[in-house]
């Protein structure tokens, strides 16, 4: 039996989630956001697993059959902000469930190949372009909420430089803050 467990967070819960889980028949299982029996942790530790977490017996033997579905899953999962994956980000290859891959080899012209070059350049620079306006938008977001502030020229401004806290020259420990 194959058991999936994540934290309670909406990108683990959910319908679609739930969904691929059933359709492959893993028990899906949802812990606190801190529970030790995530990610095989030790009691007492919140952070990743050291290699005396680990107990060698408790690994299942048919892992490397997982190995390759995870991978497709990785290069497979829709980057949000680029929307595209990283496989047609590399590749240049459109590949959705309306597009599948051919199962069968066909051979490879010269036409193929600049065809290909040609639209992994055109992702990498639909990529990039998507990735400024992501940026862009993170940044107009930050501008609606920050306040404007406008000194004159007779307002008083306290200016802190916090560089000299870290900095132990017997200069500055004399100098005005």
């Amino acid at each position: 039996m194959d058991i999936f467990m994540a934290d309670g967070g909406s990108h683990f819960k959910n319908h679609e989630v739930k969904d691929f889980c059933d359709e492959l028949g893993i028990t899906h299982i949802t812990t606190a956001a801190y529970a030790p029996l995530k990610c095989l942790c030790a009691p007492n530790h919140n952070n990743a697993m050291d290699e005396d977490d680990v107990d060698p017996t408790t690994i299942p033997a048919n892992w490397p059959n997982h190995f390759d579905e995870a991978i497709r899953q990785l290069n497979d999962r829709i980057l949000p902000a680029l929307n595209t994956t990283l496989r047609e980000l590399l590749f240049g290859l459109r590949l959705r469930p309306d597009n599948p891959p051919s199962l069968t080899t066909q051979p490879t012209t010269i036409t193929d190949v600049q065809t290909n070059f040609t639209l992994s350049d055109n992702f990498h620079m639909d990529a990039h372009l998507r990735a400024l306006q992501d940026a862009e938008c993170c940044k107009e977001s930050f501008d609606k909420t920050s306040l404007l502030t406008t000194f004159n020229n007779s307002n008083l401004v306290q200016v802190y430089d916090s560089a000299s806290d870290f900095n132990h020259k017997a200069i500055n420990k004399i100098a005005l803050k």
